[in-house]
């Protein structure tokens, strides 16, 4: 995988003359770990689905590698190369681990129809690559004792670590993650943990994360962007941002520590 920069220009967005995200600006370097903090509201999400073409800014330009993504589907988005989690599941219960993963591979595949439909010649060999590819992100999640379980039948953590290898699976430039330990005990989230910080140390990917959970993020990201009533506040090191009087005020409160 490669990395390259994403940048988000002057980026607002607003429903029914309510102002969601104003003027934000944030470069996102390639191969960094970039984390969002902000209280709920502060439009944290929106940007994501500005970024992954589910929301048209109303103004701004967002681009990667240069390419505008601007005005794109999200099916082009992926397309260049991003993929994304959402806060809540929409995995396929009745398959495996390993098939719910094969679903993220569907950008790569280049079989026709009707090629697919009967499983010879360029079919079978691309299944078995992608297969293999599935099989490697199985294990980098911890996930291999499961991978022919229905992922139903899994606990909530690991349904989670499915989610992300799903995005995975399409091999993107730039991976976002939403909240992606909400509603885990804290063995589950310090499992994530570490399965991102090794996402991130391996597979050298550009990773966008969104997280309540702000000593996660200050023990994962390279920087931190926090944002408040859809404006960016600052933009630095993590403890810097959240040594940041107005972070504090807004977000974290003084018992922070």
């Amino acid at each position: 995988m490669t990395s390259t920069e994403l940048r988000i220009e002057n980026v607002s967005f607003a429903v029914g003359g309510i102002s969601i995200l104003e003027n934000v600006n944030l470069t996102v370097r390639p191969g960094e770990l970039m984390g969002i903090i902000g209280p709920n509201g502060a439009g944290k999400s929106s940007l994501f689905n500005c970024i992954s073409g589910i929301y048209m800014p109303t103004a701004g330009r967002i681009s990667l590698a240069q390419q505008t993504l601007t005005g794109l589907s999200p099916v082009a988005v992926a397309r260049r190369g991003i993929a994304r989690t959402f806060q809540n599941l929409a995995l396929f219960e009745n398959l495996n681990v390993t098939d719910n993963l094969m679903l993220g591979r569907h950008r790569l595949m280049k079989t026709g129809f009707a090629t697919a439909a009967f499983w010879f010649g360029r079919a079978r060999r691309e299944e078995v690559i992608h297969r293999q590819a599935c099989s490697e992100l199985v294990d980098l999640l911890g996930l291999g004792a499961a991978a022919n379980l229905p992922v139903g039948l899994l606990p909530y953590g690991a349904q989670k670590r499915v989610e992300l290898g799903r995005a995975l699976a399409a091999s993107p430039d730039v991976l976002l993650l939403d909240e992606p330990v909400a509603g885990m005990n804290i063995d589950e989230t310090e499992q994530m943990a570490t399965i991102i910080g090794s996402i991130h140390q391996q597979l050298n990917i550009t990773i966008i994360l969104v997280e309540h959970d702000v000593h996660m993020v200050v023990g994962l990201a390279d920087r931190i962007c926090a944002i408040n009533f859809g404006q960016v506040v600052t933009v630095d090191e993590p403890q810097a941002v959240v040594s940041h009087p107005t972070v504090i005020e807004a977000y974290l409160g003084s018992e922070w520590s």
